[in-house]
């Protein structure tokens, strides 16, 4: 009986993890609000999301490419695992390769342009964030979270803004753990 328990208990094992691999969501249009058909935007790459998953870019041309962030914000990330956002994947992009003392010679294609000021903005209950903070990407509850190699563009004023804006905020009741932000260009 312990022999034929542990047998289906390996089954299934197997068989969730052969019916929900992770894939692979390419982004092939800089049009957030009305992709064409055979398009994919970033918005629509971010709600395909599950545990896994990669979202990738393959945009037709040379670049640079400017993703105008849509009304309201990109979609948040809530809720979903060992998820990366690799800039690095759009042809012509490269990271950089020289030491830390030496210029930057990244090649970064994919640019997440916020000047628009349609940020994610925080509701009322998310402990950490208040209703004037927002961010390009917001991530909720997610561990092992990545994103590379994009560029992340916002309109900030100093003087007369009452909204603080990030490029990535990780938050929530159930922790954002092992958030990682690298090769990215924040201005």
């Amino acid at each position: 009986m312990k022999t034929t328990l542990k047998r289906f208990a390996a089954f299934c094992f197997l068989a969730g993890a052969t019916l929900c691999p992770a894939k692979t969501i390419t982004v092939n249009t800089v049009n957030n609000t009305t992709p064409g058909p055979n398009e994919t935007n970033l918005v629509q790459a971010i709600n395909l999301l599950q545990d896994g998953d990669t979202i990738a870019f393959n945009i037709p041309g040379t670049g640079p490419f400017y993703l105008v962030a849509p009304p309201g914000g990109y979609p948040p990330i809530t809720n979903i695992n060992n998820v990366t956002i690799d800039g690095y994947t759009q042809p012509g992009s490269s990271p950089n390769t020289n030491p830390i003392l030496a210029s930057n010679n990244a090649n970064i294609k994919i640019v997440l342009d916020g000047r628009n000021g349609q940020f994610t903005s925080f509701p009322d209950d998310i402990p950490g964030f208040g209703t004037d903070e927002s961010a390009a990407l917001f991530v909720l509850g997610s561990t092992n979270f990545w994103v590379k190699g994009i560029c992340f563009l916002g309109s900030w004023d100093a003087v007369n803004s009452t909204t603080a804006q990030y490029a990535v905020a990780f938050g929530g009741d159930v922790s954002s753990d092992y958030g990682h932000v690298s090769g990215c260009r924040v201005g």
